[in-house]
């Protein structure tokens, strides 16, 4: 989740939940037949960081990707 305390009112606080804001934007462009906002590759390239993140995690060492030419 995003959130920012520098609102226009400054007491209330902005937050924005990215994958609440992804997910509802690819079904949009499913109703509307559109390209997805976020392309399938980019998807892809984001699971392998974070499977990464995990491995380095358990491993306690620099890991790099599996398949860095994504």
């Amino acid at each position: 989740m995003i959130c920012d305390s520098r609102s226009p009112v400054g007491l209330i606080r902005w937050c924005c939940d990215q994958y609440t804001v992804q997910g509802d934007l690819f079904s949009q462009s499913i109703l509307e037949d559109k390209e997805p906002p976020i392309p399938l590759e980019q998807s892809i390239k984001n699971m392998a960081v974070i499977e990464t993140i995990f491995r380095s995690a358990k491993s306690g060492k620099w890991e790099a990707p599996l398949n860095p030419g994504l």
